[in-house]
């Protein structure tokens, strides 16, 4: 258990210990065990039902408990006792312990590809960081980043990551961090990209991101040519290619594949070799989607209406 963090250090910081965990049989036997079973489960039911502990130490228990599970990837379980430790905290749980929860959901949205939702979480927490039992602070910088690049706007980057101080102080103990957040912002994207093959093999070695580590890649390079693309109407093939430092078979081969998915609106002239982009009508999109809905409204109307005459 000590590649997870869920050691005697850390159980011990928390303020769970024998008086009420391990009289209830939650204690190293199981955590040391190949994973969540049956029989551990059953002792965290077993503890739940004991009676007089003060709301401040259950709060602390569910939080030991989001860390096994957090450890042992057990999502399902994951979820269930985030919302028994949300509906406890909302009572009356203090700012440690909010602060706390608030950096596991945001780990376990890391975990299941929500990477908005893990800026959003990291991002809340970045001032007021404790969970040391989860991960050092400098890879919790580390989680704010990568979450942050690939899923805020731009002006939300600048501000909550790129100019905050506690992002910034850790920035340069990174190698390649630096570049991969600024140099997208600064459009420098030969730059950016030379910092995001630079901090790829910490990536795949990362404990939560490496699983995720080719998905994270290829939304890398979506939203740098999304980025791109949204200043042009239309630009040529070969002049994306030199800003991008790739060769234009690269970047048509890219682009096809992003077009092809309907998540970027432009289209490839092969002939002329230019890249034209169309800004979609959200206005015509909405009113499109409107008549879509009523037109299957209507035809199950039709279909109810001739049941009710049957």
């Amino acid at each position: 258990m000590g590649s997870s963090g869920i050691n005697a250090e850390y159980m011990g910081s928390s303020g769970i210990n024998a008086e009420y965990m391990g009289s209830s049989g939650i204690n190293a036997e199981y955590m040391g065990s190949s994973g969540i079973n049956a029989e551990y489960m059953g002792a965290v039911k077993e503890w739940e039902g004991i009676k007089g502990l003060t709301k401040g130490k259950k709060i602390d228990a569910y939080l030991q408990i989001l860390r096994i599970l957090l450890a042992y990837d057990d999502d399902q379980q994951f979820k269930t006792y985030c919302a028994k430790t949300d509906e406890l905290v909302e009572k009356g749980g203090d700012w440690d312990r909010r602060n706390r929860l608030s950096i596991y959901k945001a780990v376990h949205a890391i975990r299941v590809r929500n990477f908005k939702a893990a800026a959003e979480g990291l991002l809340k927490s970045i001032q007021t960081f404790t969970a040391y039992e989860i991960c050092d602070y400098q890879s919790f910088i580390f989680y704010a980043v990568c979450t942050a690049v690939p899923t805020l706007e731009r002006k939300v980057l600048k501000k909550d990551v790129i100019d905050s101080p506690e992002v910034l102080q850790v920035l340069d103990k990174i190698p390649f961090l630096r570049e991969f957040l600024t140099q997208l912002y600064a459009c420098n994207y030969v730059s950016w990209f030379k910092g995001v093959v630079g901090l790829m093999p910490k990536v795949r070695s990362d404990r939560y991101m490496t699983v995720h580590a080719n998905f994270f890649l290829r939304e890398l390079r979506f939203t740098a040519y999304n980025q791109f693309l949204r200043s042009y109407r239309t630009v040529t093939l070969v002049s994306m290619a030199k800003a991008f430092g790739v060769t234009p078979a690269f970047l048509d081969a890219e682009l096809s594949d992003f077009i092809s998915a309907g998540r970027l609106s432009a289209k490839i002239d092969a002939v002329n070799g230019v890249i034209e982009t169309s800004r979609p009508d959200r206005k015509n999109a909405d009113y499109q989607q409107i008549l879509r809905r009523g037109d299957n409204l209507l035809n199950r109307l039709q279909k109810l209406s001739k049941v009710i005459t049957l």
